[in-house]
């Protein structure tokens, strides 16, 4: 009886799936804001079954996608399913909000990368370069309506579009903590209506990196100012990638800091806030919530806080 529950179930969540999936791909509009619920079913019902009905599950809605879509689509569908699985069953082992992310942010930047590589591989498409060859176009024409910029300006902006694809992989891997992220957001409320426990996340101003990043901070640092390297290596790409994204990291440590801050001063939270959203919107401020990261994780400064 239980297992015909379970099948019975199954079934109901590929259906939900695929609905969902079909609805978003013919009102391309609606997938905007449909792809972060796309690993919603598999997720839950993960979380509720364990791991090995789980696949059943996604097996079964990635055949029917085939068969009413096209062979692309199925491998875009992919990247949901799988990280609506590992999601769902890291929720079904009970691992922390970060845990949760951690494992689906892997396996979202793992399936994002492996669909890549396939349009670049099988299909001759790359969506960043393509991107690329279109904004250096539409500079060309917007340079020819009138002087909106000057002309080394626009050649500036040019060469740094040539770098874009250097930081693909830094792009991809973004993307995939993003999406990740934004899934999470939306999915846990849900799943915990729908009877599944789904932990909390600590306090944002509690919220800290390893100490052991910024070691790979500083090396990967001193790799691109003293290692010689030169743009176009493969060397140079892994390490600059590397590279911004720690700087990302640090710059989340340093926004937590703020937060930690001002919240043992008892000071409002818009305060964080509004500063955060300008330091991040401005250059100048960027670079000292940056270092105030660094500091913070490198010497603990919440802990010397704490003693005062």
């Amino acid at each position: 009886m239980r297992d015909t529950k379970a099948i019975i179930e199954g079934a109901l969540i590929t259906a939900i799936f695929v609905v969902f999936f079909l609805i978003c791909f013919y009102i391309p509009p609606l997938s905007l804001i449909g792809v972060f619920f796309w690993p919603l079913p598999l997720m839950f019902y993960t979380a509720k079954r364990g791991l090995k009905l789980g696949l059943t599950v996604f097996l079964a809605s990635a055949v029917l996608t085939l068969l009413f879509t096209h062979i692309l689509s199925v491998f875009g569908a992919a990247i949901f399913l799988v990280i609506g699985l590992v999601m769902g069953y890291m929720v079904h082992l009970r691992k922390s909000a970060f845990a949760i992310l951690t494992a689906g942010s892997l396996a979202a930047i793992l399936s994002i990368v492996s669909y890549y590589g396939i349009l670049v591989s099988f299909f001759q498409m790359d969506p960043i370069k393509e991107i690329v060859n279109s904004a250096i176009h539409f500079s060309h024409e917007a340079e020819k309506w009138g002087p909106i910029a000057a002309e080394k300006e626009w050649q500036t902006y040019r060469e740094s579009l040539t770098l874009l694809p250097t930081l693909t992989p830094m792009i991809l891997t973004v993307s995939g903590i993003g999406l990740t992220f934004i899934v999470q957001l939306v999915s846990a409320p849900i799943i915990r209506r729908l009877g599944i426990s789904f932990p909390k996340w600590p306090p944002f101003r509690d919220w800290t990196l390893p100490q052991s990043l910024i070691w790979y901070y500083f090396i990967t640092l001193a790799i691109l100012i003293f290692g010689g390297l030169e743009n176009g290596q493969p060397l140079f790409m892994f390490v600059f990638n590397v590279f911004e994204i720690l700087e990302m990291a640090m710059l989340l440590q340093g926004i937590t800091f703020i937060f930690y801050f001002f919240y043992t001063k008892g000071t409002a939270v818009a305060v964080p806030i509004l500063l955060s959203v300008i330091g991040v919107l401005f250059p100048f401020t960027l670079y000292i919530i940056r270092i105030l990261g660094i500091i913070d994780l490198g010497i603990g400064l919440r802990a010397r806080i704490r003693k005062q």
